[in-house]
């Protein structure tokens, strides 16, 4: 979920809604992101445009498993708005990987990773009618192996000369388009 404060969630005190900072700071009242928080946006949107296919699709798994982590907390705490948002951002980053498994290469591994994803969107929307902590706790862990799967990936395409890619379709491997 996004971390910044929509004008609609802008916070007040005792003078009503308006920006916090006071009238020194340049930005308008809508803007309510701090230093760190423009800090760390400007570290992800540079990881982002040189991440690799490999490392993208490992963010996206890593962000996919810490929603996963959350919604299961939410759940259990009976969170519903909370839980709700999580589910659905889940669902789509859920979608974005299987999306990103392409027709080319290794087509058993691609269907098998594809049946995967699918299986992971199927046990989210079954546990979604019953607000069940648990399988979400479940999604979690197989994300969280599918995560260190793709950690591994990543290294082993570090460790190569530039230019070569891990599976290469030629070579029958996986293809990393994210």
């Amino acid at each position: 979920m996004d971390s910044t404060l929509r004008p609609d969630h802008a916070a007040t005190d005792q003078r009503g809604p308006t920006d916090q900072r006071g009238p020194t700071d340049q930005r308008g009242p809508t803007d309510q992101r701090g230093p760190t928080d423009q800090r760390g946006r400007r570290y992800l949107q540079g990881t982002v445009g040189t991440a690799s296919p490999a490392k993208l699709r490992l963010m996206l798994i890593e962000r996919a498993a810490e929603i996963a982590g959350g919604l299961a907390v939410s759940w259990s705490r009976g969170a519903s708005t909370e839980a709700s948002q999580a589910s659905l951002r889940l669902l789509e980053i859920l979608t974005e990987l299987l999306d990103g498994i392409t027709a080319q290469g290794d087509l058993d591994l691609n269907r098998r990773v594809a049946d995967l994803y699918v299986f992971l969107i199927q046990h989210l929307l079954a546990a979604e009618s019953a607000a069940d902590a648990a399988t979400a706790g479940e999604i979690e862990t197989v994300l969280r192996i599918e995560a260190e799967t793709w950690r591994a990936v990543c290294a082993r395409q570090a460790g190569m000369a530039p230019g070569t890619a891990v599976g290469n379709p030629s070579s029958g491997g996986f293809n990393l388009q994210a």
